[in-house]
């Protein structure tokens, strides 16, 4: 029920931003990409409730909580009035970072990239793939016209302190997950 709750609320907003012209494209279709991954997630839960399948359940909070927090990120980027400043966009590219490594290690490699995943592993883990792609390349073309526009370069929005904690969050959160 509140996955529901929380898709209505998320589209409302939407739907109010393309009336009021003030949506940001990009972060639209990162939010498209995403509603097949929180689909996937509550049916999972619903799933390993049911079936008292609990080997995967930590993994999948992790996935789940990471995953909320990211598109709530984008949901607040999605107001073109909200300025895409680099530590909002990190948190966008340290949950996709780690997404790609974990699951790169985890599944990815082996349902898609081995072919060793019957065809609805390889869909998924290949839809998966795309979204958190989607998660780096999108952030950082924000990034790039946040700079342009203020009339610097990309990499002078990067500081070192946040670049050493980009590395670190990711390996934190990596651990953690490797971990689950």
């Amino acid at each position: 029920m509140a996955a529901v709750v929380m898709f209505y609320e998320a589209v409302k907003k939407i739907v109010k931003l393309i009336l009021r012209g003030r949506l940001r494209y990009s972060m639209f279709v990162l939010f498209l990409s995403v509603v097949y991954s929180h689909y996937y997630t509550w049916w999972n839960f619903f799933n390993y409730l049911n079936d008292d399948f609990n080997e995967q359940w930590n993994h999948q909070v992790f996935f789940s909580l990471t995953e909320l927090i990211s598109t709530a990120m984008v949901l607040h980027l999605c107001e073109r009035n909200n300025a895409c400043k680099p530590r909002l966009v990190f948190v966008i590219l340290n949950i996709a970072t780690v997404h790609i490594l974990t699951s790169g290690v985890d599944q990815f490699l082996e349902n898609v990239i081995f072919f060793r995943g019957v065809f609805f592993r390889i869909f998924r883990d290949s839809g998966f793939m795309f979204s958190d792609l989607l998660h780096v390349v999108v952030p950082l073309w924000e990034m790039r016209r946040y700079a342009k526009r203020a009339n610097r370069g990309v990499l002078s929005l990067v500081t070192m302190p946040g670049v050493f904690g980009f590395i670190l969050l990711i390996f934190i959160l990596c651990c953690i997950c490797m971990s689950l």
